[in-house]
């Protein structure tokens, strides 16, 4: 098995036969490596998130996926580590879990709204309740989202609040 600088020749197969087939569909491979290179490109953070979760794996989640999306993630795990975030950066967004050990997600729902204007409030939450809901959106949540949620589900949710809050950049 012989190694070259593009990896191995199982490799060096695969990836032939994935241009011969572009070929035999009549797509110009140019135009391909243009439209992949034009999507590889890194945007510029449009909009700023906080995630706040006590759960690191719900965390992470959320992270990889809007990081994926180009928008630049802070995260906490608890509404004290929230709370310096919001002091030290301008945040466009706040997904927040509604039941946490210390403080809960109404504690810094209430602290948002009271100290930063103009920031949407996303809430998320695993045990859903009518009263966590209105009580959230009473205060100033924008949406209200149940885990486990879907990909779609997320970020049309964000879409929607950030409408509401805040102008295109």
């Amino acid at each position: 098995r012989s190694r070259n600088y593009y990896g191995t020749s199982w490799q060096n197969k695969r990836v032939n036969f994935a241009w011969k087939r572009l070929q035999v569909r009549g797509i110009d491979a140019n135009w391909w490596n243009t439209k992949i290179a034009e999507s590889m490109k890194k945007q510029p953070f449009e909009y700023t998130v906080l995630v706040v979760d006590d759960s690191i794996e719900t965390v992470e989640l959320i992270r990889r996926n809007l990081d994926g999306a180009g928008y630049q993630v802070y995260t906490a795990n608890h509404v004290q580590g929230a709370v310096n975030i919001l002091e030290s950066v301008v945040i466009d967004l706040v997904i927040t879990d509604l039941k946490m050990p210390d403080q809960s997600g109404l504690q810094l729902i209430r602290h948002i709204m009271e100290n930063f204007k103009g920031i949407g409030v996303l809430v998320i939450t695993g045990f859903p309740s009518i009263q966590g809901a209105v009580e959230s959106i009473k205060i100033g949540a924008e949406e209200y989202v149940v885990k486990p949620f879907t990909d779609e589900e997320l970020f049309k949710a964000i879409e929607r609040v950030l409408s509401k809050t805040k102008l295109p950049r």
